[in-house]
């Protein structure tokens, strides 16, 4: 019997390695990195280790206040062993990612057995954001494992205390990874405690000194840079980590803006988007609430606790994007794997279970892996990197046209990448031709087609500059234009060089 129970075990265990494998790998070789994010936190790591700049990170040729170091770190160190890559920038998030899938299986297995946890981690595998963002170089996965490392290691802490150490070095680790956001680990142990009337848990030596560790791990660096840069660190990096939860994002640096104050933005963005797994999700929850209140099952209110920590302060923070709900995925499937034990008792459920499960993730990354990349023109720019490198001095900078137009604009963060130029952003075409009127040379610029052409109906008057553009490269709809002014005079132009 027990034999067979090994067996099982490692059947699963490959499997749902097999499975992590299939669903993280062909996203993180293909495709460039994209816009914001990935390809800003590719680009700190390259310059942070380029100037051997290690306590101070770097982006654009000054200095970078907005993330705690240890992921830019750790990729810069991958780039220098592996060289620079999509692959070895994305290559931290995959492993991290494949770490959380078997934290998860072994966290269901010691509960509810192998076949549970098999299914209940396939569940996770299906969300479509959980497979699309572990395989981006970005750190939603490492601090979501950090995370359920720390609710692990303090549910292990309820009969052996010495596991609070586990769960104190986590989070002070994840101080170090993505800063206040490691905090959910400590919100969710009291809350859980509070929900089940047990605060003693928390009123012991161990859980102290695990607090202690965990700020002996972060303090260091975070007194250092404070005492080496002062205000400026002190704005930047506190104002990124605490006061967006109170504060709207720069208009002229955000991405996609989210509404000025919409509490019920998650809620709208799962149903919507992830209809069929997103009404799954509330419905999850339901279940799961209805079964604590019948059986008190601390581990289960655990997992409560895990999504409805994340999703409240989410949900009550100003700034709203559909990716930071990854740090609850996990819970999810936690939730559920009470729910599968009691699904599947008979064999025939087992296998329908199984087959629906296996299915469902195949189906999801299937669809998911065939969406297009058509958001931001980071192919476009990606190649037109070999012809940059070739014919622009490297000291040149060049800029990148956002205009109140999504599908026109040109974010600067994939081009300060793959271009290894100073990039400057400009926002709005009144500001990019004030630029070019202004600059004593001609101006480099990327611009899109739709873009050019609101450009080049710029006049000011008989006597007024006039914008002459030539088209040194283009990809798709993605061009790299040499701006100058000319100048109207008596129905004659002259070239002001």
């Amino acid at each position: 019997m027990e034999q067979e129970v090994r067996k099982t075990n490692w059947i699963c265990l490959g499997l749902l390695v097999s499975a992590t494998l299939l669903c993280f790998l062909p996203r993180m070789v293909n495709g460039p990195l994209r816009n914001w994010d990935e390809a800003w936190y590719a680009q700190v790591s390259r310059e942070t280790t380029a100037q051997d700049s290690w306590p101070t990170l770097r982006w654009n040729d000054h200095n970078w206040f907005e993330k705690p170091p240890l992921t830019f770190w750790i990729t810069g160190a991958i780039f220098r062993l592996l060289g620079e890559s999509e692959i070895t920038a994305r290559l931290l998030s995959v492993l991290c990612g494949i770490a959380l899938c078997l934290l998860v299986f072994r966290w269901i297995q010691s509960e509810q057995g192998s076949i549970v946890a098999l299914i209940g981690t396939l569940l996770l595998l299906s969300i479509p954001d959980f497979s699309r963002y572990v395989a981006r170089g970005q750190m939603d996965a490492p601090i979501t494992l950090l995370i359920g490392l720390s609710l692990w290691s303090y549910q292990r802490a309820w009969t052996n205390p010495n596991w609070h150490w586990l769960s104190g070095a986590c989070i002070g680790i994840g101080f170090m990874t993505k800063g206040s956001v490691a905090a959910f680990g400590w919100i969710i142990m009291i809350s859980h405690s509070a929900c089940s009337g047990n605060m003693r848990r928390l009123f012991n030596s161990t859980f102290v000194g695990s607090i202690l560790l965990a700020f002996a791990i972060a303090a260091p660096w975070h007194i250092h840079q404070s005492l080496l840069h002062g205000k400026p660190f002190l704005i930047e990096y506190l104002g990124r980590h605490v006061g967006q939860l109170f504060s709207l994002p720069d208009v002229s640096t955000a991405a996609v803006q989210p509404p000025p104050y919409e509490p019920f933005f998650y809620v709208k963005f799962l149903l919507s988007k992830f209809a069929i797994w997103g009404w799954l999700t509330f419905t999850v929850l339901a279940i799961a609430i209805g079964k604590y209140i019948r059986t008190r099952d601390d581990r289960l209110l655990l997992a409560i606790c895990w999504f409805a920590v994340v999703f409240i302060v989410l949900s009550v923070s100003r700034m709203k994007r559909g990716w930071y709900l990854f740090a609850l995925y996990p819970s999810i499937a936690l939730m559920a794997a009470p729910l599968l034990r009691k699904w599947i008792k008979s064999r025939r459920m087992s296998v329908a279970a199984s087959f629906a499960a296996a299915c469902g993730a195949f189906v999801t990354l299937g669809t998911d892996l065939a969406r297009p990349l058509d958001k931001e023109f980071e192919p476009q720019i990606a190649h037109l990197a070999d012809w940059v490198q070739s014919n622009v001095a490297p000291n040149t900078t060049v800029c990148t046209l956002q205009t109140e137009r999504a599908k026109e604009s040109i974010y600067p963060i994939a081009a300060r990448y793959y271009f290894d130029r100073h990039v400057q952003p400009v926002v709005g075409i009144d500001e990019m031709r004030r630029l070019a009127v202004s600059s004593d040379s001609q101006l480099l610029a990327l611009v899109t087609e739709q873009s050019e052409s609101r450009l080049m109906h710029f006049q000011s008057g008989m006597n007024g500059p006039n914008l002459q553009m030539e088209t040194l490269a283009r990809q798709g709809c993605v061009k790299l234009v040499r701006i100058q002014v000319t100048k109207r005079v008596a129905g004659l132009q002259k070239t002001l060089q």
